[in-house]
């Protein structure tokens, strides 16, 4: 099946990703701009919003994607905070738990989660233990599952307000969507050159999934996710935010020696591939191998699929596989000889 792919753009992908940074120290380090969000949140609005964004992890705010998508319209953050607004507590709380997403919903229905949030029980337990099990990518916040859903709706448009008034002011935000729309205007000449499937080998190569989950596709361009990709699995289509299309790698070895350098420059990544050389591998099997949960080991996982290590595929069944891709050890090797170049003899005597 050819999926088909739409590009949506907008501030509010690059802020709710910002958001998600700033919640989480491990992906403040995975994200290349995760440092620098995290530094203009401290300087612009203090550490209490800092705290307030904690509260909903990193997966709180990336299911807030699950709000935008397929829509032509670009998504600033006032249209985000519109609807955050105008949801109902519930189902906004639903949406932040992940309770949009195919790999919860297929763990437990709509009913069970909606009473998970109304309060202690039989349903909040067997949610909480879905989000402590293996079968699980996502991670559910535990202030998320305490907490009840007026008060999220609460905090959560405070925290935005407040991002919209201090951190993105309009100036900014003016700017930041002049490049997003550029941005998305390269995927879109992209997208019109090729077929859907040839698009995504574009935006995501080296990230594989089966036609079934990838018919219906929301690609958004922005630099937030540089150096990976952060895909939502929504019910109705899959939204994948990816670092912007552009030219390739071509012969610029010192770029990609930098790139391979970063990707193998971890003892964890290197635990990784080390267990890869001895044959392909489920999520589930590395986590087990790494004595490790796969959560911790997502961001990792992610850098060396983005610097073309390793190969990732998504299964029909929703099984994760990895494998080794050794033509890209060869090409490290390659450009770390084209960056020191031939070594000149010295004269004997």
């Amino acid at each position: 099946m050819e999926p088909r792919v739409r590009i949506a753009h907008g501030t509010a992908f690059d802020v709710v990703l910002a958001a998600a940074a700033v919640a989480d120290p491990v992906w403040r380090d995975t994200f290349e701009a995760g440092q620098r969000s995290f530094a203009q949140v401290v300087s612009s609005a203090g550490d209490d919003l800092v705290r307030r964004a904690a509260r909903f992890g990193r997966f709180g705010w990336i299911n807030l994607i699950g709000l935008m998508g397929f829509d032509p319209e670009p998504w600033d953050l006032s249209r985000l905070i519109g609807a955050v607004e105008t949801a109902t507590a519930e189902d906004l709380h639903l949406s932040v738990i992940g309770g949009n997403r195919r790999q919860l919903l297929e763990l437990i229905d709509e009913p069970t989660l909606r009473s998970a949030l109304r309060g202690p029980g039989t349903a909040r337990d067997t949610l909480a233990a879905a989000g402590d099990s293996q079968q699980l990518v996502i991670e559910i916040a535990p202030w998320l599952l305490d907490t009840m859903s007026e008060e999220v709706q609460e905090t959560l448009l405070a925290v935005l307000r407040d991002w919209r008034d201090l951190v993105l002011p309009a100036a900014a935000e003016r700017e930041l969507a002049s490049t997003l729309r550029e941005q998305a205007s390269a995927a879109r000449a992209v997208l019109a050159d090729t077929s859907g499937r040839g698009f995504l080998e574009t935006a995501i190569g080296g990230l594989h999934y089966d036609p079934a989950g990838l018919d219906l596709v929301v690609s958004v361009s922005t630099p937030q996710v540089a150096p990976i990709v952060v895909v939502v699995d929504g019910s109705r289509y899959t939204t994948i935010v990816h670092p912007p299309v552009g030219p390739s790698r071509g012969d610029d070895h010192d770029a990609r020696l930098l790139e391979l350098g970063r990707a193998v420059g971890d003892r964890t990544r290197m635990q990784l591939l080390s267990l890869l050389r001895g044959g392909e591998r489920t999520a589930v099997e590395l986590a087990n191998g790494m004595r490790s949960p796969r959560t911790t080991l997502l961001h990792h996982l992610a850098i060396l699929r983005a610097a073309g290590l390793i190969d990732v595929n998504v299964t029909r069944g929703g099984a994760t596989i990895y494998r080794l891709r050794p033509e890209s050890f060869a090409e490290l090797s390659g450009a770390a000889q084209a960056f020191v170049g031939e070594v000149p003899r010295i004269p004997a005597g």
